[in-house]
C-alpha cells in the first residue's frame, strides 16, 4: 500500500467514550478511501488540520502514532504536511 488516500467522510468527536480518549478529545475520525482502489476504505483519525479545513476529496498520506510502547496506529494527515 501506498499509504495515500483522500477524505471520503468525517466527523469531529468531542465526547469521551472511553477514559483513554480524556486527553484526546476533540478528535478527528475519518474514512479514507486508498489510493489503490476506488471503494478500498479504513476507518483512521485525521491528524495536522483543524475540522473547519478539512474538504471531501482532500488528499491525504499515512503517519505513524505510537500509543504505547508495544502499540503503534496509522493515522492521516494532509498530503505534503509531514516533513
Amino acid at each position: 500500500m501506498s499509504g495515500r488516500g483522500s477524505v471520503y467522510s468525517f466527523t469531529e468527536t468531542r465526547r469521551v467514550f472511553h477514559p483513554f480518549f480524556a486527553d484526546r478529545v476533540p478528535y478527528l475520525l475519518a474514512s479514507i478511501e486508498l489510493a489503490e482502489q476506488t471503494d478500498l476504505r479504513m476507518l483512521s483519525n485525521l491528524v495536522g488540520i483543524a475540522e473547519p479545513d478539512v474538504r471531501f476529496g482532500m488528499p491525504v498520506e499515512v503517519t505513524f502514532e505510537d500509543l504505547s510502547a508495544d502499540l503503534t496506529i496509522p493515522v492521516f494527515a494532509p498530503a505534503g504536511s509531514l516533513a
